[in-house]
């Protein structure tokens, strides 16, 4: 293959780098750098919704904003001004035409929005919501049918997604929309290996796309079709094309899509060994989306990082960047619970209002109606035992809540204090046995042994007998030394590990890497310790291979700062923590991994793999 020419490119990225403090000034070789993340809606739509009264008008000047933002793919704005417009259409009592179709618009902005942000279930819920509610509009409801699919695509439920797909491609009128259905038809249908027709849909939603004008969704087909090739050899033509896309995404500021096809760009690099390109590629991306404030944008690019240093044996770094993907992601979640709750306190406040509205309009009845107001005094009666009797049953039920939880918190310790004694007493247990056989039954056998010798008698029962005693006598000391944990006084500890983990990769289709650094260290950590690792080792092994599913396991046990790090991450089915039950396999791992003075911490969504990130003091064993 004819080697790429990355000089000039080279010389591009350092440009680039060198202005990331012009705030969007362009080079000549098309790379532009951001110090803010520019606005794109005008001040005059912005200054119209802040002064508009009428509430038709507000609702359309809230879906000409929303559509710049579903654009550009700012995802907070997206779902922010999808709220605003479910609010307004809910809170306004005024009777007019159409209430229906704007409720079901805001519900698909608000699921656009979530798809975007990761969130796949409830923007399902939202497209759902939406076409529930049975509008006349043909056009919003494919878009909402359309956002239903990509959902179930998001959720790899792709038996449920497919159908979907199709028949917005045979029913729907709107180019852009079947021109998406048509990208993520040809996906599912190159994944199962239905090459030709994968291709007549990306060809056909590529033209649909240029009828429509839609550069941006032109751009995502164009990308996509380079990366079906990805198991073809780069070459001047491919990357000429991301070239191409890039600098049309930049200049058009789609920095979702400017950041997929730098991720492509830097595995080209990689692919012809320009690792530092690369790596500046990547790290310049990432500064980018910082300054940018894209949370999703950051993730993507520090799992391409993540990725690309462990392709150099960079494990220190490897690390360093995952466990910044960690904190991000514990970030998003955060924000994204701080927003939630943002969401139930809005909707409080509306529901506040309404109630006082109602209250207002009962007194003014109460004022016409000369006989309520006799009534007056015994509805404030009933009103004030209504109100004490709530309170002394939401008063009941916290006091059983707090009891239920003491006694939950006994039983568990109770629970920690007797397995902890059970492991304490299995392994004194243990040394015990082995100490006997040891002692005792080897020292009986090792003095007939002697016995025998002295015997002057050679006969072959005596040979047969000796042969047998002897064979006993090793059995018993084999016993004696795994009883005590041989295996790891005559092994070093990642070359255990390494060696259990090329048993298992021998006998299934899963990746599993063992990645130690630096092996010294980890190998010179107390035996007890490492035989509570190599323990919860299997263990984790155990689960993924048996509930994940997961096509790729990575294991890391870094010594850095004073402590043992073991992280454990797969791409498996994932689960929700907080629906889901430990059972005895964790509770043990968890005690193992407390007796040694250690943490553990489990990260895991539902189909986004799981992450076990364990904590141990660092020591070396005497």
């Amino acid at each position: 293959m004819k080697r790429l020419n990355f000089k000039k490119q080279y010389l591009s990225i350092t440009m680039f780098s060198m202005m990331l403090v012009g705030y969007g000034q362009q080079t000549s070789t098309g790379y532009t750098a951001f110090g803010t993340n520019p606005a794109k809606v005008p001040m005059s739509l912005l200054d119209s919704l802040k002064n508009e009264a009428d509430a038709l008008a507000r609702f359309r000047l809230i879906d000409t904003i929303s559509k710049i933002h579903l654009q550009y793919g700012y995802t907070d704005s997206i779902i922010s001004y999808g709220q605003m417009l479910q609010r307004e259409v809910e809170f306004n009592k005024d009777e007019f035409v159409n209430k229906p179709y704007w409720l079901a618009k805001s519900y698909y902005i608000i699921g656009v929005g979530k798809h975007l942000n990761g969130l796949p279930d409830p923007a399902l819920g939202y497209h759902i919501r939406a076409l529930q509610l049975n509008i006349d509009d043909e056009s919003l409801v494919y878009e909402n049918q359309l956002g239903m699919a990509r959902a179930y695509y998001s959720k790899k439920e792709y038996e449920k997604a497919l159908p979907l797909f199709l028949s917005i491609i045979k029913e729907s009128e709107d180019l852009s929309t079947v021109s998406t259905a048509e990208l993520y038809a040809s996906l599912l249908y190159r994944s199962k290996g239905e090459n030709q027709e994968s291709e007549r849909l990306l060809s056909s939603a590529l033209t649909k796309a240029k009828q429509a004008g839609n550069d941006k969704l032109e751009m995502i087909i164009e990308l996509s079709g380079i990366q079906m090739t990805q198991n073809v050899k780069y070459n001047d033509t491919l990357f000429n094309q991301l070239e191409t896309i890039k600098n049309r995404a930049l200049a058009a500021h789609y920095y979702d899509l400017y950041t997929e096809v730098i991720i492509e760009i830097s595995k080209m690099y990689v692919a012809n060994g320009n690792a530092d390109v690369a790596n500046m590629t990547l790290s310049i991306a990432y500064t980018n989306a910082i300054q940018w404030d894209r949370w999703q944008l950051q993730k993507r690019i520090l799992q391409a990082l993540s990725r690309f240093y462990k392709t150099q044996e960079d494990y220190e770094n490897a690390y360093a960047v995952m466990t910044q993907y960690t904190a991000l992601n514990e970030q998003i979640i955060k924000n994204q619970n701080y927003n939630a709750v943002k969401e139930l306190e809005i909707k409080h406040e509306i529901d506040k209002i309404e109630q006082e509205t109602d209250r207002q309009r009962l007194i003014k009845n109460s004022i016409l109606i000369g006989f309520l107001v006799l009534l007056g005094p015994v509805i404030a009666l009933l009103v004030t035992y209504y109100q004490k009797l709530k309170t002394q049953i939401a008063l009941n039920e916290s006091q059983e809540e707090v009891n239920q939880q003491r006694v939950t918190s006994l039983i568990k310790d109770q629970e920690l204090k007797l397995i902890k004694a059970s492991v304490e007493g299995e392994d004194k247990e243990r040394k015990r046995i082995a100490q006997e056989l040891h002692d005792s039954i080897g020292g009986n056998l090792a003095s007939i042994k002697l016995q025998l010798r002295s015997n002057e008698t050679r006969t072959s029962a005596y040979k047969n007998i000796a042969k047998q005693l002897d064979d006993t006598y090793e059995q018993v000391r084999n016993l004696s030394h795994n009883l005590t944990a041989k295996k790891f006084e005559q092994n070093a500890f990642t070359q255990l590990v390494s060696d259990y983990i090329e048993n298992i990769n021998s006998g299934t289709d899963v990746s599993i890497s063992f990645n130690p650094h630096p092996k010294e260290k980890v190998n010179g950590i107390k035996q007890h310790i490492q035989v509570e690792i190599f323990k919860v080792i299997q263990e984790l092994l155990t689960n993924a291979l048996k509930h994940a599913k997961a096509a790729n396991i990575e294991i890391h046990a870094n010594i850095y700062d004073q402590k043992l790090t073991l992280l454990f991450e797969d791409d498996g089915l994932g689960f929700d923590l907080a629906k889901v039950t430990f059972g005895m396999g964790l509770k043990g791992m968890k005690n193992r991994i407390e007796t040694i003075g250690g943490t553990m911490i489990i990260d895991a969504m539902p189909n986004r793999g799981t992450v076990v990130n364990i904590d141990i003091p660092y020591k070396i064993k005497i």
